[in-house]
């Protein structure tokens, strides 16, 4: 992304927004399961929150996919771009089946790709967390179809806006 200190600032700034978010949110459900009397107000935010959130998430896999992944094809990567593309940010299950690593640049394809998501990530979705040290709360589920295949994505967005962050920097230490 060398020369485009637009998209590397967005990125970044980006990856910020996306880790606080996270955060507002949990502490939204918290005050909304202590405060009843301002519930409504409470359910308001939280809504607004979601809604930042994703559109956050869609404007950085986004850029990263175009602008990155486009840019570096994987005969082109090496080294720490190889790293960055593999750098595991999720679980993915297609067709029911047990869950696999989700790597980073693969998530930008599923929140691009979504037909359907949820924040936190729904305790259905127990039985592919049950595989991994992911929290919940940390993370956001998105679900879609590929062709003929139904897949479900738990990505931890705390991880995904860390390797969002190294992706928009990588330049500077190559």
């Amino acid at each position: 992304m060398e020369g485009n200190a637009i998209v590397v600032s967005s990125i970044i700034e980006d990856a910020f927004l996306i880790s606080c978010l996270v955060l507002a949110l949990q502490n939204a459900e918290q005050a909304i399961n202590r405060n009843s009397d301002v519930d409504n107000f409470l359910d308001d935010c939280q809504t607004s929150i979601e809604a930042m959130l994703l559109k956050r998430l869609l404007a950085t896999a986004g850029m990263i996919r175009n602008l990155v992944f486009e840019k570096y094809p994987s005969e082109m990567r090496t080294g720490e771009w190889r790293q960055l593309a593999d750098r595991e940010v999720g679980l993915l299950s297609t067709d029911g089946s047990d869950p696999i690593p989700l790597h980073f640049q693969e998530s930008c394809n599923k929140i691009l790709h979504h037909r359907s998501y949820s924040f936190p990530a729904s305790d259905q979705m127990d039985d592919m967390k049950a595989r991994s040290s992911l929290s919940l709360q940390d993370c956001a589920q998105f679900s879609g179809s590929r062709q003929k295949s139904k897949w479900h994505a738990i990505i931890n967005l705390h991880n995904f806006a860390s390797a969002a962050w190294v992706c928009a920097d990588i330049d500077s230490r190559m």
